[in-house]
């Protein structure tokens, strides 16, 4: 009976616990399942948002015009390539913000040749007017994807740190408020034709 006991306030705290938290393969194929579904009935869009928790969690509407957020809580950057032809598809945007990369960086900031080649794949196959955000946690992948973004003449926006976060990655109000502000002013810069750098 206490075994139960104790089984039962185990699994009460795992669900009270934020998505971010939550044992990432179940929360992101429910998440990616959700955006999927979303996705069949979605209207074109100026903007779709290709992101992991930090994103999922920012509305972006009218921030780059209307926009669709397929940001998936837990998502690494296999995952946004396997959801990015479905999502390119139904929403035909002119301009992507790819904000992924943080859930590979957990256990330390150090890039690995694999994410690397995924990386800047994904970021090559995206179409129109690109936006690249870069991570809070790891400064060598933030550098390798500002490189990236010069590389494709898209816009860079530096990731949000510190007191703007909860825990050193998620956002507060005020983070998500700085967030939006530096993604409107990137896409005004995409807009206009020129690659920029916010930070």
């Amino acid at each position: 009976m206490l075994a139960g006991v104790a089984l039962g306030l185990v699994t009460g705290f795992i669900l009270a616990l934020r998505p971010w938290q939550q044992p990432r393969s179940d929360y992101t194929a429910l998440r990616e399942d959700f955006v999927r579904s979303n996705l069949e009935l979605a209207m074109p869009a100026d903007t779709l948002v290709l992101g992991d928790s930090v994103s999922e969690s920012v509305n972006f509407e009218q921030v780059c015009g209307t926009t669709f957020n397929a940001g998936i809580g837990g998502a690494k950057v296999p995952d946004a390539a396997r959801l990015a032809p479905l999502a390119l598809a139904r929403i035909r945007p002119r301009t992507v913000i790819l904000a992924i990369g943080t859930n590979h960086f957990w256990d330390g900031p150090a890039l690995t040749d694999a994410f690397r080649r995924d990386y800047l794949a994904l970021a090559r196959s995206l179409p129109g007017r690109k936006i690249i955000v870069g991570v809070p946690n790891s400064a060598p992948a933030s550098a390798f994807m500002r490189q990236v973004a010069a590389e494709l003449g898209a816009s860079y926006v530096a990731p949000l740190t510190g007191k703007l976060t909860r825990d050193g990655v998620h956002l507060t109000i005020a983070g998500a408020r700085l967030y939006r502000d530096r993604i409107a002013a990137a896409c005004a810069m995409t807009r206009a034709g020129a690659g920029s750098t916010s930070s």
